[in-house]
């Protein structure tokens, strides 16, 4: 059981540091399967209660995943002010031309 969640440890640091770097479609593309083989981990031992050890990896697991959304929220705020200065600069463009 505790191989299962080193593996998610490691497919989890596989997609933060896709996130650090910026690629997303590979953040979606783990993100992906990183949580159904989660969602599987626990349908199959969620009777058996946690040792210490998969506590420990499963806390990991999530702190991960939580600096993930972090990155992933600053990255639309970044996009969505991208968009709105982008919208502003068309506005701006066709004030002028249509005072030209």
């Amino acid at each position: 059981m505790e191989h299962e969640l080193e593996q998610l440890l490691t497919l989890t640091e596989t997609l933060h540091a896709r996130a650090e770097a910026g690629d997303w479609e590979a953040v979606e593309q783990n993100g992906t399967r990183q949580r159904r083989r989660l969602e599987g981990w626990f349908a199959a031992h969620a009777a058996t209660g946690l040792t210490q050890p998969q506590r420990q990896l499963l806390e990991q697991i999530l702190d991960l995943n939580r600096r993930v959304g972090e990155l992933a929220q600053r990255n639309r705020d970044r996009l969505g002010a991208d968009l709105h200065d982008l919208r502003r600069g068309r506005s701006g463009a066709a004030a002028y031309a249509a005072n030209s």
